[in-house]
């Protein structure tokens, strides 16, 4: 991922919008002593994983160190709902001794303007269904909540979400909770940046414990079910902690959300490892499919390669083995994210705000108690984070940290996901 990084970095060409509105592209030549009369440009417009308008640029001779402006072909407005992505890559027009004709040298992605439509899109999503959201209480403990096919069983003492089950199959086997840990990096654990894991350490991030304060249930006018979870997370003995409410909002039939809010209190590091949700997903629901960066793994620090787009892997495939087990296969600004089986039934999570998500056989703690690949043994659940942020990564093991802008400071947060069986 490093290398792939660094490519984007410092490749040659540079693009940018001179007039959206006309299509104008003004496009900089970073050589110092080519042209770029050597490249083949070409683009495409794309709306999700659709291409909606595509070609090819005329012939490029902008001098090195200089730019120049282009007009792209039918270049008005789309009319969507929906986000749409000017994507152009800049390819070797000839072979050259050190690669083949039709080698990409750089690319680059921009929003294309949009204006709503007057209509509503028919692409939306689906509607939840108009069943009733039945409420029982087997035991003190337990909450059950059933709309048509669907179940939500809650644990009521420890305020989590236990299992959801759709049309007899199981599609979490331990609901959301808030973690704010990740296995450590290199740049984490040796160099300058040793310090930092050993705050986080010595906050005792890596030994959270979740205490429920209340639990409440509440059915609205719309005949919607609520559950709002108080919960305290902290450390044994330290008297600092994150104070969070979990608001599951069941909908109807397969269609829930989950709006977390917290705040920290007491003394924390200067900065936290990760701040997001955790929970377990069956084994066989090893197919990913997601909306937002891509096609690699990427961090706050480290995400110009990735791409917005429509990706496709396996669960596997989403792992980076690097040569000490530690936080790896980050994805960012996702939009929704889908884990089904090899049918294609499972669930999607959809993001109001982009938001990061990673998916693994094994937990951080799996990869930080590891000291190499084989001693990693993969869990018979999945385990997803779906995460409001990440710390950056920066470069400690041999420079410096990540910058500021990159540090997740201890702070309040909010975000909302919804869960829909498909």
């Amino acid at each position: 991922p490093g290398l792939i990084e660094y490519k984007k970095v410092i490749e040659p060409v540079a693009v940018e919008w001179a007039e959206a509105s006309r299509g104008r592209l003004r496009i900089l030549n970073r050589h110092d002593f080519l042209s770029l009369s050597h490249l083949r440009a070409t683009w495409t417009i794309t709306i999700g994983e659709r291409v909606i308008r595509s070609g090819e640029l005329p012939r490029l001779n902008t001098p090195a160190g200089a730019s120049e402006e282009i007009s792209l072909p039918d270049s008005g407005a789309l009319e969507t709902a929906e986000e749409a992505w000017l994507n152009l890559t800049f390819a070797l027009a000839a072979a050259s001794p050190w690669a083949p004709a039709g080698h990409v040298v750089a690319w680059a992605q921009l929003p294309w303007p949009t204006r709503r439509p007057s209509r509503p899109s028919s692409a939306q999503a689906m509607s939840p269904g108009n069943d009733e959201v039945r409420i029982r209480e087997p035991s003190p403990a337990l909450l059950i909540l059933t709309s048509g096919h669907s179940t939500w069983e809650f644990d009521r003492v420890r305020g989590r979400l236990t299992r959801w089950i759709v049309g007899g199959r199981t599609l979490l086997c331990a609901g959301p909770r808030m973690t704010f840990w990740r296995a450590p990096i290199d740049n984490e654990r040796v160099g300058g940046g040793a310090g930092v894991l050993q705050s986080w350490l010595q906050a005792g991030l890596h030994a959270l414990q979740h205490r429920t304060d209340a639990v409440e249930i509440e059915r609205t006018e719309a005949d919607q079910v609520i559950v709002s979870v108080r919960s305290r997370i902290a450390p044994p003995i330290h008297p600092h902690a994150f104070h969070v409410v979990y608001r599951y909002t069941v909908q109807g039939d397969a269609v829930w959300t989950l709006e977390v809010d917290g705040w920290p209190s007491g003394a924390w590091p200067e900065m936290l490892p990760r701040i997001g949700l955790e929970m377990d997903v069956p084994a066989e629901l090893n197919h990913v499919s997601w909306y937002g960066r891509g096609p690699g793994e990427c961090y706050s620090d480290s995400c110009q390669a990735g791409a917005i787009g429509v990706y496709h892997a396996s669960v596997d495939e989403l792992y980076t083995p690097y040569v000490r087990p530690q936080e790896n296969g980050n994805r960012m600004d996702i939009r929704w994210v889908a884990l089904t089986d090899e049918n294609g039934r499972g669930w999607i999570v959809e993001c109001p705000e982009p938001l990061n998500f990673s998916v693994h056989r094994f937990t951080p703690e799996d990869f930080a108690a590891a000291r190499h690949t084989c001693d990693l043994h993969p869990r018979p659940y999945l385990r997803l984070h779906i995460d409001y942020r990440q710390n950056g990564l920066g470069s400690a093991s041999c420079g410096p940290g990540p910058l500021p802008a990159y540090r997740l400071p201890p702070q309040p947060f909010r975000f909302r996901v919804r869960m829909q069986a498909r």
